[in-house]
């Protein structure tokens, strides 16, 4: 029921109850579907996120952040040291984070939810970096062997200018000397 009516009817109470009733309904169904686009939303995402209330209790956990966290925690502080909702809420502005959870890095950042100028909570999302991370660490380690390819390249190019000077000047000393000169063996070594 969307309201009442006292018998006996007024005509204009009844268009009045039947208006109601009708803006009633079309409200409800509009935020019906404002909430079946918000879960849409949040079910497709790929980052994880958590829907807290201003205590850092967790309100809802789209599929990506179950998947994250293994179970359903009671509260963000189970797995995020530090209390960022708490510290989010205290700056009134988001807050980053980065944290290890086992193997897997994370970073995200809590963010607050008001409502009339009042916190009722905040939005928590992670992203797992652990990939981006190897990949970053696998590119510095490459860049490193080249540069130390490139090195031992100049090194060798060096050492091998340095033994071709020698080559030439020996080989000069060797003409110049007689075969029966006494430091001919050690020009030829």
């Amino acid at each position: 029921p969307y309201g009442y009516m006292v018998k006996p009817m007024a005509t204009a109470s009844l268009q009045t109850t039947i208006e109601i009733a009708m803006y009633k309904h079309h409200m409800e169904r509009q935020l019906e579907e404002s909430e079946a686009w918000l879960r849409a939303t949040l079910d497709s995402a790929a980052d994880a996120i958590a829907v807290t209330d201003a205590q850092g209790a967790i309100r809802t956990l789209n599929p990506a952040a179950e998947t994250l966290l293994n179970s359903r925690p009671a509260t963000i502080s189970e797995f995020i040291p530090g209390d960022p909702v708490a510290l989010a809420i205290l700056k009134d502005g988001p807050v980053a984070i980065a944290i290890r959870l086992g193997e897997r890095e994370l970073e995200g950042c809590a963010t607050p939810v008001k409502s009339a100028q009042t916190a009722i909570g905040a939005v928590v999302t992670l992203r797992d970096v652990s990939a981006r991370r190897r990949e970053q660490l696998r590119i510095r380690q490459m860049e490193k062997a080249e540069t130390a390819a490139r090195l031992a390249g100049g090194v060798a190019n060096d050492y091998a200018n340095l033994i071709a000077i020698i080559r030439n000047q020996s080989e000069q000393l060797l003409r110049q000397f007689s075969d029966y000169s006494p430091v001919r063996p050690a020009l030829e070594e």
